[in-house]
């Protein structure tokens, strides 16, 4: 569950959230990637922070159709649970079609990156040299990324093969550090700061 606080701290909301000294005051935003439990079940230690998560995401995982839908715990979500909902704006940034500028300095930037849900979003911490892709549950592994191979529960995989190829094209383009749920290697390539290396591909329209 990436958090973003500012153009100030846009670093610290690319660290480890095992980091003892980032508290929720100091936590300007709660983007949520998508509502999966694993992903939005933190939410009551956030209980005066403001939450992001997209139209198209909450909407999808909402009430009877949501949890048929695998948002099996969306009955519990906190009390008072209001997010601030998102509508990404038309503005291409490299290979994505959309994007939405979140922090005035433009270092936190977020982008469709739908499959594994309709309303999953990406987000793009700028440090300088290189970009911190925090991609949610994109793909299980980066490898997998790497390969376009659809994996684990996901509603569309076509949009998922799609958003593999705009990460690979947009890793192609920035020194890209990516950075997934579930892959137990995500902790060492953001200690490290390690960059994805992939083969140029063309990005279908």
């Amino acid at each position: 569950m990436p958090s973003a606080s500012g153009s100030s701290r846009s670093r610290r909301s690319a660290r480890s959230s095992n980091d003892s000294a980032i508290q929720p005051a100091d936590v300007r935003w709660v983007v949520l990637t998508h509502l999966h439990t694993d992903h939005a079940g933190g939410l009551h230690h956030f209980p005066d922070n403001e939450i992001l998560v997209t139209r198209t995401e909450l909407e999808y995982a909402s009430g009877l159709r949501g949890r048929l839908r695998g948002y099996v715990a969306n009955k519990h979500w906190p009390a008072g649970f209001r997010p601030t909902m998102l509508e990404l704006e038309p503005e291409p940034l490299g290979p994505f079609p959309q994007s939405l500028r979140l922090t005035e300095a433009g270092d936190v930037t977020l982008v469709p990156v739908a499959g594994h849900t309709p309303g999953q979003i990406g987000v793009l911490v700028d440090e300088g040299d290189h970009t911190v892709f925090l991609a949610g549950d994109s793909s299980y592994t980066q490898e997998l990324m790497l390969r376009g191979t659809a994996d684990g529960v996901g509603a569309d995989e076509q949009a998922e093969r799609l958003t593999h190829e705009r990460i690979r094209a947009f890793a192609a383009e920035t020194p890209t550090v990516y950075l997934v749920a579930h892959d137990p290697e995500t902790g060492g390539r953001l200690n490290e700061r390690r960059l994805v290396h992939p083969i140029p591909t063309e990005v279908a329209a």
